[in-house]
């Protein structure tokens, strides 16, 4: 009797233990793919400002895109993803000049999912806002970039960035700030 109670403690032991290895293992697979998923960022953003003449500017962003994703283009059909979208929430002491432009055309497809003609960038591209600028005493420029990509496997949830211009004279170059907004409004500086 005596042995057999210790046989059948040792089996309660093992089974203890095995489910703390299991819980454990699956804590750690379960980590590992929430890091990873929260550590994508196939598609990251920079932005440049440059006076081109005494007067007149660009604000230049640039798209580093990983191989095998895609970012989709400034104009998409209804009924699609969510387009690349820049817009200016301040411009003081400047204008505009003309629309957004990009240094390569979009590459346009049908996409079998959405059964649309998409146009998307696969490799690195820049997007170039002209600008003037308009009285005295320097200028303030902000705004935000909205995008989603994809490659053919999955989808990045459509993100907002805001790139910000702090005052400046014309002889000085703005120091740019980004501010990285996630898909639960949670603000972080980056």
């Amino acid at each position: 009797m005596l042995t057999l109670h210790k046989i059948y403690k040792t089996e309660i032991y093992i089974k203890f233990n095995m489910q703390r290895i299991y819980s454990l293992l699956f804590s750690i697979i379960a980590f590992t793919c929430i890091a990873n998923a929260q550590l994508q960022t196939p598609i990251t953003w920079t932005t440049s400002l440059e006076m081109t003449s005494e007067n007149e500017g660009k604000i230049t962003f640039d798209a580093e895109i990983e191989d095998g994703w895609h970012l989709y283009a400034l104009s998409l059909p209804e009924g699609g993803p969510n387009p690349t979208k820049i817009t200016f929430d301040t411009l003081e002491g400047v204008e505009l000049l003309g629309e957004i432009t990009s240094s390569i055309e979009p590459t346009v497809t049908t996409d079998m999912i959405f059964n649309l003609e998409l146009g998307w960038w696969a490799s690195n591209v820049s997007l170039v806002q002209k600008f003037k600028l308009v009285g005295e005493g320097g200028y303030n420029i902000a705004g935000k970039i909205s995008f989603q990509g994809c490659n053919d496997e999955s989808c990045i949830p459509p993100s907002k960035e805001l790139k910000k211009k702090k005052k400046g004279s014309t002889n000085e170059q703005a120091e740019v700030l980004a501010v990285v907004e996630d898909s639960d409004n949670n603000v972080s500086n980056s």
